[in-house]
């Protein structure tokens, strides 16, 4: 029954027989409360199975419909790439970890609030850290707002020399159809047009070549907010380039939003240093220690401005899961430089006593598998 959520389980162990024939298991897990449910759904399947004469029609429990409800339930509890990797580094790092969206600071655990949904701990007292993915409260607060508004973004990086797709100055207030043609028509299409604020991709069309394409798109990015930001049309690939602590740690090839395709790892050292300098700059200008820089380039072994590439946007709070490498099931490398990052004082994996458990984990993860904190893959108990 466990199997068929997909949740990872580290062992059973018969804890104990009672004299009325009954069994006691103990189940190491990562998440004990769907591991929980499994249970009580497998021992009612298992009873009504033994029972001398079934259950009428009418009245027989439906246990498909159960089960398929217990998979949703564990599909909805499952962790991001992003914090299963946090969550391994901790447990490497033996950092304590508090989930704010779980039991028992969450009684009922169906009625957990937005605020509260992946928010997490990492230390204690005046160490500890909270975040959400990789956003931490301070990013939360300050600097990604301001990201999310396309103008701004794209003001502050241009007074900071970074290479960015051609606009037309003289039209930046964008609240019309008619201004967005007559912008894309100074400029020169093919065009971009996104909306000024808003997620990343939502709202966005590419390659527009004709006015009447344009006040399509215009009319379906802004049902809402009017205003909207027109840009040149770049030729080229899309990149993801992680940066960490003032380093590029991390790139990959995103599939783009006119051409669909897969991602695909990229070695940092085969990026041109122009362009990893234009990366660190763009992250710089706001300040952020941990960014995800997106650019388009033909080539990125070239420097961005003679590829005819551009920076298009900066992420304070960048998806590690983007960033697996080497055959990771989850992104343990580019976490453990995130916790290095946040807690560079704490313990090391690696060193003295950790690292067995350290290479088994490891290996663990080369076969798909999940941790949790508390050391390994111990992450909670189940006793039936």
């Amino acid at each position: 029954m466990v199997g068929a959520t997909g949740e990872p389980i580290a062992s059973i162990g018969h804890l104990a027989a009672s004299g009325d024939d009954r069994i006691e298991l103990v189940i190491v897990c990562v998440d004990a409360e769907v591991v929980r449910r499994a249970g009580v759904l497998a021992v009612g399947l298992v009873d009504a199975l033994l029972q001398e004469a079934p259950e009428p029609l009418g009245k027989a429990r439906d246990w498909r419909t159960e089960l398929v409800e217990l998979q949703a339930f564990a599909a909805s509890r499952r962790s991001s790439l992003t914090e299963a990797g946090i969550l391994a580094a901790a447990a490497e790092r033996d950092i304590p970890v508090i989930r704010f969206d779980r039991w028992p600071l969450v009684p009922d655990e169906n009625n957990v609030t937005p605020v509260q949904r992946g928010l997490l701990q990492l230390g204690q007292g005046v160490h500890g850290k909270r975040l959400v993915g990789t956003a931490t409260g301070a990013v939360l607060s300050g600097s990604y707002p301001q990201l999310r508004d396309r103008e701004h973004l794209y003001r502050v990086l241009r007074q900071s020399g970074v290479t960015l797709p051609e606009r037309d100055p003289e039209f930046s207030h964008l609240n019309s159809a008619r201004r967005a043609v007559r912008s894309a028509q100074r400029i020169g299409y093919p065009v971009v047009l996104k909306p000024r604020t808003g997620p990343s991709g939502v709202g966005v069309a590419v390659n527009l070549a004709s006015d009447d394409a344009l006040v399509a798109a215009y009319q379906a990015a802004s049902p809402g907010d009017r205003h909207v930001v027109v840009e040149r049309h770049i030729e080229g690939e899309d990149y993801r380039l992680l940066i960490i602590g003032g380093e590029v740690v991390g790139a990959c090839q995103k599939p783009s939003l006119h051409r669909a395709g897969h991602r695909s790892a990229v070695d940092p050292a085969t990026l041109s240093a122009e362009l990893k300098t234009m990366a660190l700059r763009a992250a710089g200008c706001f300040g952020l220690d941990v960014a995800g820089v997106d650019l388009i380039t033909p080539d990125p072994r070239l420097p961005l401005a003679a590829a005819g590439g551009a920076v298009i946007g900066v992420d304070p709070a960048p998806d590690l899961g983007l960033h697996c490498s080497g055959g990771e099931a989850i992104p343990l490398r580019a976490a453990r430089r995130f916790l290095s990052l946040c807690f560079p004082r704490a313990h090391q994996p690696g060193t003295h006593r950790g690292d067995h458990r350290h290479r088994r984990q490891d290996d663990h993860l080369a076969d798909g598998g999940a941790y949790a904190p508390g050391g390994g893959l111990l992450g909670g108990s189940c006793l039936f």
